[in-house]
């Protein structure tokens, strides 16, 4: 039994029980949200947290800006692991010292136990037995749309791909070898490394290179299978292939898999002034590309790029001619698109698109987000 000892005792614990459907607190009539923060015209009081949510997700019903999200974002230290959001969560909308605040509620009927309004004084627990899929975090965004970058692709120093195994033969001399296949690799090294037996079949791609500086920033590294060391002699070990998404040829190299925990608990956040990267590739395109498309960033972890950085995609300004005073003119540069950074490099970033106006090509600057402009 939970005895309740005030009136408004009773109207939280309710509050809680009615799950989904109650009510945010009310902003207070003479307040309202910081110039900085603004709130999403039509927002929600209150938001279940559903499969397939994101974090970006929700943020644009709540906001107008997403990468705001930790302005308004409360840590409700008595929820376990606060900083992760999972389906059936439920958010509230309050105001605090006349500022927007959002919290994850914990709500009775959906944790452990079964409640039971016995009188106006009194609620009864009942525990329950709940039969459910491990829950697992919401990603930052639509995991659709990268999980093949995560793993898939990666750039990578010239040096470390000379420095790599690769693959010197196939079965009876073959030189294309496939899923299930058996091959033979050579490590650069005078032994073979057994401490990781399992690595991804990687082709070297083009160079990426500065447009500014002419820099090469590093090699696009395109994983094309992936194979386990069954045993190994020296600096010679044979391998089968466990899955192919390419032929795999003599010469590809193997580095160890990069297989990572899904970072789904990144906070979208302001990439800070100063940085300027610009877009040097678009994959899946000839030059063009829209929402939901991932680009390459010229800057990364060097300059201090960070995973979660949301950026303002900018298109240099027109050069008019300015008839009054008869001489060229450059308008701003126009605001055409939002990035996220989901994965960063030494020397470039992965960013994906999350709006567009209009047709981003290669070339375009990143800059800083502008509240009431993007």
């Amino acid at each position: 039994m939970i005895k309740r000892f005030a009136g408004r005792a009773l109207v939280v614990a309710m509050a809680l029980i009615a799950g989904p459907s109650f009510a945010a607190d009310a902003a207070p009539a003479a307040a309202s949200a910081p110039d900085t923060v603004q709130l999403a015209e039509d927002h929600p009081t209150s938001y279940t947290v559903k499969p397939g949510d994101t974090l970006w997700g929700i943020s644009q019903m709540f906001l107008k800006n997403p990468w705001q999200w930790p302005s308004i974002w409360h840590v409700n230290e008595q929820v376990a692991n606060p900083h992760r959001i999972f389906p059936g969560d439920v958010l509230k909308l309050t105001w605090r010292d006349g500022k927007p605040s959002l919290e994850r509620v914990e709500n009775f009927q959906t944790e452990n136990a079964n409640v039971e309004v016995v009188d106006a004084e009194t609620l009864k627990l009942r525990p329950r037995i709940r039969d459910t899929e491990v829950a697992v975090a919401i990603p930052a965004i639509p995991l659709r749309n990268i999980e093949v970058f995560l793993d898939d692709s990666r750039v990578v120093e010239l040096e470390d791909l000379r420095k790599a195994p690769y693959v010197i033969a196939g079965p009876e001399r073959r030189v294309i070898m496939g899923n299930g296949d058996t091959l033979y690799a050579r490590a650069t090294t005078p032994k073979w490394t057994e401490t990781f037996p399992e690595f991804g079949v990687f082709r070297q791609g083009k160079p990426y290179i500065d447009p500014r500086s002419k820099e090469i920033l590093g090699y696009e590294a395109k994983k094309v299978a992936t194979a386990r060391v069954l045993e190994n002699e020296g600096n010679l070990a044979t391998m089968r292939v466990l899955s192919a998404e390419e032929d795999i040829r003599i010469d590809d190299r193997l580095l160890l898999s990069d297989q990572r925990a899904i970072q789904s608990v990144f906070y979208p956040k302001e990439a800070p002034a100063g940085l300027s990267p610009d877009i040097i590739h678009i994959f899946g395109s000839i030059g063009y590309a829209g929402l939901n498309d991932v680009i390459v960033l010229n800057k990364g972890k060097r300059e201090k790029i960070e995973v979660g950085h949301v950026f303002s995609v900018l298109q240099t300004g027109e050069v008019i001619r300015d008839r009054r005073q008869g001489d060229n003119v450059r308008l701003p540069p126009r605001r055409v698109g939002l990035a996220i950074v989901f994965r960063t490099f030494d020397k470039t970033a992965f960013a994906l698109i999350t709006r567009s106006t209009s047709a981003i090509r290669v070339g375009d600057t990143l800059g800083q987000p502008r509240i009431g402009l993007d």
